[in-house]
């Protein structure tokens, strides 16, 4: 990926613009530095030149692309949550083709969607990081992902109403729950070596991965 957008900085550099292809990897590959330097340094302790380094590109055509260091962050957290909206859309699907009635059905898609999360979460670590930089203090880009994640958010509390309606955890509100999620199937994740000292091995491999979600799908379902 480095050599190539070297590459077509070299190209843009001669012709003085880039093909729409070769914008579009410049982009992937600046987001993906961008992520790596939040997620490791924090908004504070990161530089537009130091992800320029990382991508392979140059200081100039990231602001070319985006504009500002707060441009970039706002970037990477859309495309992150994207990931997430995938997710819920096919949540969304499950929930228009069973009987909203059958507590049996709903709680089989609940356990979906928390094996979705997860999987999601654990394939981009980086982003739980991220957050956790953030979540420390109030900022405009913590509540730009307030805005973001509430929006995730929304949909679960739809999917909550029903299974609250037929007696299923009764004990948690959709908010107290989606912070369990979050925090257990998402944060976790972020803080993958200390996760992975205390269940046994790389909590980032698909075997542990399955195995802990299930333990905590157990958590919420301790009789399913």
């Amino acid at each position: 990926m480095m050599v190539n957008v070297v590459m077509t900085d070299i190209a843009e550099q001669r012709t003085g613009r880039q093909s729409e292809e070769a914008a579009e990897k410049t982009r992937a590959a600046i987001l993906e530095a961008a992520l790596n330097e939040f997620a490791n340094h924090g908004f504070e302790g990161s530089s537009l030149r130091n992800i320029a380094k990382a991508a392979g590109t140059t200081h100039g055509l990231i602001r070319h692309h985006f504009g500002s260091k707060e441009a970039v962050f706002y970037a990477v957290v859309d495309q992150s949550i994207a990931s997430y909206a995938a997710g819920e859309k096919v949540l969304v699907k499950q929930l228009s083709q069973i009987d909203l009635n059958d507590p049996k059905k709903l709680i089989a898609t609940h356990k979906e969607m928390l094996r979705n999360f997860a999987q999601t979460s654990a394939a981009n670590p980086a982003m739980m990081r991220l957050l956790m930089h953030e979540g420390g203090k109030p900022s405009e880009r913590l509540k730009y992902l307030y805005k973001q994640i509430e929006a995730l958010n929304a949909t679960y509390a739809f999917f909550f109403e029903h299974l609250h309606a037929q007696g299923v955890l009764p004990y948690l509100d959709h908010q107290a729950c989606f912070l369990f999620i979050l925090t257990n199937l998402g944060l976790v994740f972020g803080l993958s070596e200390v996760s992975s000292h205390y269940v046994g091995g790389d909590i980032l491999t698909e075997t542990q991965l399955e195995a802990y979600t299930e333990r905590i799908i157990k958590i919420l379902y301790p009789n399913d």
